[in-house]
């Protein structure tokens, strides 16, 4: 029978059959998967510790009794002498009290040698409870959560950088699918990686750093199948596989179940060793979670830098503003290729446009001009939007792009290659705040020594920032100049 059933069987707690067990006890079997195999005799002998112990006998005279080094008859007898002798000091001590209440003493003018040569014989010999004969259980449901979420931040920190380093992928622009996929993730690699932790080292990372073990009940550290059905436990009975809402109801019940000393599912084949609860595992514990967010936050910035760094060719400018465009999901169906003129990408990307009759008749994306140097360096690169249409026009769009989206992504692609540029600037948020805000209107910047300078004139067109297109009026002559540039 396994431990839950000779814990019914017998009704004693787990903590008792496994301290009787480490007394040699009892010795069950093991299964082929290693589990504990418990026999009637076990049980029977439990019973017998319990009723012997019940009755204060002390456990090396039931030690000896198991090992037929002693016999019952005699055992009682000298116990009974025991416990009238007890019962004796015990009755002296109630008369003694009884005097020292009467003389109405108090604490202060209290004469002890007046009552002691009346108790000479006390003793504070007591007798062991059965209570106490357990291996404590490790508790601390709090360094337990936060042990486990340490542990959860480390597996998810490792498929998020093997998603931004590997995979080159926006983890802030994931989606619902992406989203569900990490989630998925980070459960298989709890499943693997955290048996492997356990039967090599006994501890996990989160476990280790807050002072927590785990031991088989040999005291030996748990096997990979072991370790395989604790974390499997845990992630079912303890964490509700983590789906959110179910995650927080088990999470509540085994912490009720732990502060009320009731075994958790997952320990009736291992045990929780505490080995200290020093204040200094607490600050680092906090030091390692910060650590782990910022070389996260560390790894995100450095992605979102343009992969070519230096002096540009025009080739090497595409490379980037290809690479960003995609980056940032800002994909449209087309792609620079090596000239800096736009094609359609070979592989779709996430963007797409929609014609719909003669709605959209303007490219969206404009080719760029290049100055280079000798060494065919990008000295300056510009691009040029004019559009003219008179109010008798039927065939007119409905609506002419503000190109703000090829602005940024240029000047990022050619400011981040600069030297002066760094992952720790603000030339991000800079560049896309000035783009941003001066739309639809003239405006010049200049950042890591670039000056990015925006010309723009307008006729019969009303626009529109938060969609980012301008609309003709009707009725109206319609024209439209932009003029995009930027030079080192």
């Amino acid at each position: 029978m396994t431990i839950k059933e000779i814990e019914e069987l017998t009704g004693m707690p787990r903590a008792n059959i496994r301290f009787y067990e480490a007394e040699g006890l009892i010795t069950p079997a093991r299964n082929a998967n290693g589990y504990r195999d418990y026999s009637t005799q076990d049980a029977d002998i439990l019973k017998k510790i319990k009723l012997l112990r019940s009755l204060h006998i002390s456990l090396e005279e039931i030690k000896a009794l198991h090992a037929g080094s002693q016999n019952l008859s005699d055992t009682l007898e000298q116990h009974i002498i025991r416990l009238s002798a007890q019962k004796e000091e015990l009755d002296n001590a109630q008369k003694i009290c009884g005097y020292i209440k009467q003389d109405g003493v108090t604490y202060q003018n209290l004469n002890p040698e007046k009552y002691l040569n009346a108790f000479s014989n006390l003793t504070d010999a007591s007798p062991q409870e059965l209570s106490q004969d357990t291996i404590p259980p490790v508790r601390a449901p709090w360094r337990r959560f936060f042990a486990r979420t340490l542990d959860e931040v480390i597996y998810s920190f490792i498929w998020n950088m093997i998603l931004i380093l590997v995979f080159r992928v926006n983890i802030a622009n994931m989606g619902t699918g992406g989203n569900i996929l990490d989630f998925a993730v980070c459960l298989i690699l709890t499943v693997f990686l955290e048996p492997l932790q356990l039967s090599l080292f006994g501890t996990t990372l989160g476990k280790s750093i807050l002072g927590l073990s785990v031991r088989d009940n040999n005291d030996r550290k748990l096997t990979y199948n072991e370790a395989l059905s604790r974390t499997c436990q845990v992630l079912l009975h303890g964490c509700g596989l983590n789906f959110p809402l179910f995650n927080l109801y088990r999470n509540w019940k085994s912490y009720n179940t732990c502060i009320t000393y009731n075994t958790l599912p997952w320990e009736y084949e291992s045990t929780l060793i505490l080995k200290d609860e020093k204040p200094w595992r607490t600050a680092i514990y906090i030091v390692v979670r910060v650590l782990f967010l910022g070389a996260l936050v560390l790894a995100g910035l450095f992605i979102q830098s343009p992969p070519i760094r230096g002096e540009l060719t025009v080739e090497e400018f595409c490379h980037n503003y290809n690479y960003l465009e995609k980056y940032y999901d800002m994909d449209g169906g087309k792609e620079l290729n090596a000239r800096g003129k736009w094609q359609e990408r070979r592989q779709q990307g996430s963007g797409y446009t929609i014609y719909i009759d003669n709605l959209l008749t303007i490219e969206e994306k404009q080719n760029f001009q290049f100055d280079t140097d000798s060494k065919d360096h990008i000295q300056s690169l510009e691009f040029t939007l004019e559009y003219t249409a008179s109010a008798e026009e039927e065939d007119r769009p409905a609506w002419l792009p503000d190109c703000r989206d090829q602005m940024i992504l240029s000047s990022l692609a050619f400011i981040g290659a600069q030297e002066d540029f760094n992952i720790f600037s603000n030339y991000r948020k800079k560049i896309v705040e000035q783009i941003s805000t001066h739309g639809f209107q003239d405006f010049q910047f200049t950042l890591a020594d670039v000056t990015v300078t925006c010309d723009f004139e307008s006729q019969g067109l009303t626009a529109s920032p938060s969609s980012n297109m301008i609309f003709l009026n009707e009725n109206e002559d319609i024209y439209y100049y932009l003029h995009f540039s930027m030079e080192k």
